[in-house]
């Protein structure tokens, strides 16, 4: 039954090596089974996909993405249609995303091989770790500095963020990759031992497409010396030269057991040149394969009329750019075979042979816009639909006190709200129908009631769902924006758990996750005073303000010029999200200085007024912030003053006191240089009466992250020895904890060398060649200066050895002897039993002997003879008495024998 389990057992073994060898490439995952860990070998490059590439990709092929377009124009790369296909899976898929801390033991995973050990340092492969000592020996890598726009969970990002030796970190710096004079060559750390090229630029891409870091978004640079990477073509020139080794690959694997999500670079390094429309090199290595059979047959493009267009082809991209008055209309294959695929005025073009692919124009039909002023057309253009025109400015003269304000698609009677459908002179608007546009015109006037110092309150809401229907957004539309009434407006910003933005037709879903908000803001002047929003919760989310939860419904005093809405969890929920279906909003206006002044807004200018009801109106002195006026007289039909009523201008801050600038430090806001007014008490940049009034935010200074003003304390220094080298420590700021100083090495000491004599070896001792010797670290050396390492083997002369030869012995004990004197096994003797060599009889002796079992020494004694029995000797007698019963049988027998031959 054993040896039945035993052979059972080796062909299950058999059976699990066989699998490894057909699988190609073998994943070992952690003991929880959920993390795996990197399986591949830096430099050694990756000859094919790993299945857990394949499987994340089983819906969305190569050939797919490859059929996509993307933009030789680095200002437009992010609304091509490649970069929004991809950050798309990089973004759906990232199910876990790990903030700073997160990321310590994570790295035993991704940066170590096969089952754990040491981290390998990302820059060198030094082997560090994997215990985290706080920094002092490694630590962690922003690929893409923080300084170059990272600003949220994009700076913890377990792909970008990488292990490294403390020096590489800071040898690095914060300098962008590239090759030219002040830039950061990644394999400068390893001497060129690995070539980390083609890694830096695919972690560049992954932050470049999956958080959307495209040319700083105004912040920072992304290009050049003050960016991340030196060029686009540095990039690509990396990217072909250094293909993805197994490391890379294994690694992408492991990243996305922890995150759901992997860098799509690594896995189809083609899809780096098709993103910028350049043509992929044929013979680039790839893990897929896929770059030797692209580009492989000539793609020629032509126009159907040279008059209604220009066509021009980079790659397998055909750009078309149609004339004034002509669009694009589609394509035709006239040659070859060909699959096209139309996005706009772009088409890629995935070849199965030499092909020529004509790009059809057609002219655009014609329609009329008319320009109405006060009632009468003041003039008309033909425009081509789907062109844009440029709004042109009012031509007639105006009354005195109107303003012309833009153009309306429809005329409507005086109104004091502000008609959100104006489009302003000089504002962009395409033309899709035959169109009249109606000038809009606005005059103020100050109404009754009010009084000086009083401000208006008003309330506005809107109903979301209503607004999506009537506005139809597209899934793309990033941050929606509701304008309420002319004086407030909210802006939402999220995602749905699809990945996408918003959904035509629905309310606002907003995910936690997705760090959302909802922003109510007030136009100058105006304050919120309070805000309700409904919404109904949607797994265990909750609305929040300021921190705190809110119930649907609640009224939340704000009392400033905007207000700030969250999204968070209640209970265990980790992943709540909140449709938001109305908002209302109540504002006042800037405390008027008399009676409030109203703005009425139409599309025709009425007749002159007769001033038939009018009113006193007394008069208000100036201040130093507000103007007054003298006594007036007003009129309510026309809604203005038709006598006195002059302006008294504001006395301005002359009493006001300029206060000098207090420098920030690098953990203490500082205070900008300003004017204080004791009369008003608040503070200014100017004393002119209309100076605008310095908020707190305002006044205070950024962080001078460089003007250190606490204590310091040096961390990581440690002297030099003559095996390792020191730090001098970097000098940190207990005031930030930021450092002040970054340390540098300490060169090794020297070797304590001595000379040690030659010795020749003896029985029992070891000898020696001539040598140096360092009492520190206790290395041997050829030569004083300790420069030429020597190794024990060469150094020491075994000894010789004892040669004992045969056991000696004596009558007491036996031993072994070296000619040098030396004994060995030396020790009395072990006897075995006595054996007697000779019996001993009546008056004769006998003998007897034993052996020692180790030395063989025989041990001889006399056996003492023996006598006749004596009387009343039991033995002896009983003996006799046997022998004669002996004889007495032999007698008998003899005589029966005899008988039978007698008979």
């Amino acid at each position: 039954m054993k040896q039945v389990m035993k052979r059972s057992l080796a062909m299950v073994m058999v059976l699990v090596l066989c699998l490894g060898v057909l699988s190609g490439v073998t994943v070992s995952v952690d003991a929880a089974g959920s993390w795996l860990y990197n399986w591949g070998t830096r430099e050694t490059v990756a000859g094919e996909l790993s299945s857990y590439a394949e499987a994340f990709y089983k819906d969305t092929s190569y050939e797919y993405l490859s059929s996509l377009s993307g933009s030789s124009d680095l200002g437009t790369v992010s609304g091509s249609p490649l970069y929004k296909e991809l950050q798309d899976i990089m973004v759906s898929n990232h199910n876990y995303v790990n903030n700073y801390d997160a990321t310590k033991p994570m790295y035993a995973y991704t940066d170590c091989q096969n089952g754990g050990g040491k981290i390998s340092s990302f820059y060198s492969g030094k082997e560090i770790g994997p215990a985290w000592d706080s920094g002092a020996t490694w630590n962690r890598e922003h690929t893409w500095p923080n300084s170059k726009g990272l600003a949220g969970s994009d700076e913890n990002d377990i792909m970008m963020l990488r292990p490294t030796a403390k020096s590489e970190n800071g040898a690095r710096s914060n300098n962008a990759y590239g090759e030219s004079a002040g830039f950061y060559d990644p394999n400068s750390e390893s001497g060129g031992k690995h070539n980390l090229h083609g890694d830096v630029a695919r972690i560049f891409l992954y932050v470049y497409v999956r958080w959307g870091n495209v040319n700083g978004n105004g912040k920072y640079t992304t290009w050049g010396t003050n960016g991340v990477m030196e060029s686009k073509e540095v990039l690509l020139k990396w990217m072909a030269e250094d293909p993805v080794d197994t490391w890379e690959l294994g690694r992408n694997d492991s990243v996305q057991s922890i995150t759901g999500t992997r860098n799509v670079f690594v896995d189809y390094p083609e899809l780096a040149f098709l993103l910028f429309n350049e043509t992929v090199p044929t013979d680039m290595v790839t893990p897929s394969g896929k770059a030797s059979s692209a580009n492989a047959y000539t793609v020629t493009a032509v126009a159907n009329n040279d008059a209604f267009g220009t066509v021009s082809v980079g790659g397998k991209v055909i750009t078309a750019v149609p004339a004034a008055g002509y669009y694009v209309a589609g394509y035709t294959v006239t040659s070859g075979s060909a699959t096209v695929t139309q996005s706009g005025n772009s088409f890629v073009v995935n070849a199965a042979e030499n092909c020529t692919v004509q790009i059809n124009f057609a002219p655009k039909a014609t329609t009329n816009v008319f320009f109405w002023e006060n009632g009468t057309m003041a003039s008309s253009k033909i425009v081509h639909l789907g062109d844009a025109i440029t709004l042109p400015g009012h031509t007639g003269t105006l009354p005195e006190g109107y303003t012309f304000v833009g153009w309306s698609k429809g005329e409507f009677a005086e109104t004091d709200t502000y008609p959100t459908a104006t489009m302003k002179a000089g504002s962009s608007y395409t033309v899709n129908e035959n169109t009249n546009l109606f000038a809009v015109y606005s005059y103020e006037v100050e109404g009754e009631g009010g009084g000086a110092g009083t401000p208006t309150t008003t309330t506005t809401s809107v109903t979301i769902a209503n607004y999506a229907d009537a506005n139809g957004w597209e899934n793309s539309k990033k941050y929606p924006t509701v304008t309420m009434d002319a004086n407030v407006t909210v802006t939402a910003k999220g995602k749905d758990n699809t990945g996408k933005y918003y959904t035509k037709g629905e309310n606002w879903r907003i995910y936690q996750t997705e760090q959302p908000s909802i922003t109510v803001s007030a136009a100058e002047g105006y304050t919120i005073d309070s805000v309700k929003v409904t919404y109904n919760v949607e797994k265990g989310g909750v609305l929040t303000y300021n921190g705190q939860k809110i119930s649907s419904k609640t009224i939340v005093t704000v009392g400033a010029s905007s207000a700030t809405f969250g999204v968070g969890n209640s209970g265990t929920a980790t992943n709540g999200q909140v449709r938001i279906t109305a908002i209302e909003v109540v504002y006042s206006g800037a405390a008027s200085s008399g009676p409030v002044k109203v703005t009425y807004y139409t599309t025709g200018i009425n007749a002159a007024c007769q001033h038939v009801n009018t009113s006193f109106v007394e008069g208000k002195a100036a201040t130093c912030t507000t103007t007054g006026w003298t006594d007036g007289t007003y009129c309510s039909d026309c809604k203005t003053y038709v006598a006195g009523h002059v302006e008294i201008p504001a006395n301005g801050h002359e009493t006001a006191v300029w206060m000098d600038t207090v420098p920030s430090t690098c953990c203490v806001n500082g205070t900008a240089g300003h004017y204080h007014c004791d009369i008003c008490n608040a503070n200014y940049a100017e004393k002119a009466p209309t100076a605008h009034t310095l908020s707190d935010a305002e006044l205070k200074l950024p962080l001078d992250r460089e003007n250190h003003d606490g204590d310091t304390e040096l961390r990581g220094a440690c002297d030099a020895t003559c095996t390792e080298k020191g730090y001098t420590g970097d000098l940190y700021c207990l005031g930030c904890y930021n450092p002040v100083t970054v340390g540098t090495e300490i060169p090794m000491e020297p070797h304590a060398t001595k000379a040690v004599d030659a010795k020749e070896p003896t029985h029992a001792d070891d000898g020696n060649i001539a040598h140096y010797l360092c009492g520190t670290c206790g290395k041997f050396f050829a030569e004083e200066a300790g420069t030429t390492e020597l190794t024990e083997e060469k150094v020491i002369i075994p000894a010789l050895g004892h040669e004992f030869g045969e056991f000696q012995k004596d009558a007491n004990k036996h031993w072994k002897e070296c000619s040098c004197g030396e004994k060995s096994e030396e020790g009395t003797h072990t006897y075995g039993a006595w054996v007697t060599t000779k019996k001993a009889t009546v008056g004769v002796t006998g003998l007897k002997e034993r052996t020692c079992s180790a030395c063989g020494y025989v041990q001889t004694e006399v056996v003492p003879s023996t006598s006749n029995p004596a009387t009343g000797d039991n033995a002896q007698l009983m003996l006799w008495t046997v022998l004669l019963m002996v004889s007495a049988c032999g007698l008998v027998t003899v005589v029966a024998l005899k008988k039978r031959q007698i008979g």
